[in-house]
């Protein structure tokens, strides 16, 4: 499958296949070497709690976490220690994909410490879905609507994220996709965006419905992407990502530590 499949529903292609290919094999020849494996290292005194998955685990890198523990009173301090995985989709974690986000990401989670213990992670991905993965003609054919398409995506995202947590015997917290920041109607793309935060309102409405059920095995949100939004009437969802928490327009910043550690 070429990375692009996400949302847009495709019939395979040869497209990427090639280079697919060949990063599947360099994971392989890496996971082959006798080498010992390095695990990110930070000077903090402070457990870690490891973040996993694409760009925007970045937002967290290094921080620490203060973890109130709501039965005792008291609070623990993580350090968040990323293992990004660039480029994943939530629609790469499927068992079917053979695209190399897939198997860059297990053999991320492979090499997580303390194997045999439940142990648990901060997972991210579904913002590339939601940027690049719809487009309208793209969905004829496959699904009745863009609506169904996130629904159906994040379903598949949830089972295997629940599967995942079984095999590696982990607990998972799921980053929502924060809003992208606000930009200039001018530069002839808000058509694009425009769409871009419609799927995205949805993306985060489904994951809410689906995990406040309980209904996925060791599968939870983080849910506090309503307190990411800032109002803003040009925006079709009638909100931006609040400037407060911008990095680059696309990605926050490490102002949102306070709000995930909640």
């Amino acid at each position: 499958e070429s990375g692009g499949d996400a949302l847009t529903c495709q019939p395979d292609a040869q497209k990427g296949k090639s280079l697919s290919h060949y990063f599947k094999e360099v994971i392989r020849d890496c996971e082959s070497n006798k080498s010992s494996y390095i695990l990110p290292q930070s000077i903090s005194p402070h457990p870690p709690i490891y973040v996993v998955g694409d760009s925007h685990v970045l937002s967290l890198a290094w921080q620490t976490l203060r973890i109130n523990d709501i039965n005792s009173g008291t609070y623990k301090l993580r350090t968040a220690t990323p293992f990004p995985a660039t480029g994943v989709k939530a629609y790469h974690l499927r068992s079917s994909t053979q695209f190399f986000t897939h198997y860059n990401l297990h053999a991320l989670l492979r090499r997580l410490p303390n194997q045999g213990l439940t142990r648990t992670i901060i997972l991210s991905a579904g913002e590339i879905d939601c940027r690049e993965g719809i487009g309208g003609t793209l969905l004829k054919g496959y699904y009745r609507s863009c609506n169904e398409a996130v629904e159906d995506t994040v379903r598949k995202y949830l089972s295997a994220a629940s599967t995942i947590a079984l095999k590696y015997n982990l607990q998972i917290l799921i980053m929502p996709v924060a809003p992208h920041a606000y930009r200039s109607i001018k530069n002839g793309k808000s058509v694009g965006r425009a769409k871009r935060r419609e799927t995205m309102y949805l993306w985060n409405k489904v994951l809410r419905s689906e995990l406040q059920a309980s209904k996925w095995t060791n599968v939870f949100l983080l849910d506090y992407e309503e307190s990411l939004q800032y109002q803003e009437q040009t925006s079709p969802v009638g909100y931006v990502l609040n400037p407060c928490y911008n990095a680059d327009y696309t990605h926050t910043n490490n102002a949102i530590v306070p709000l995930v550690a909640e």
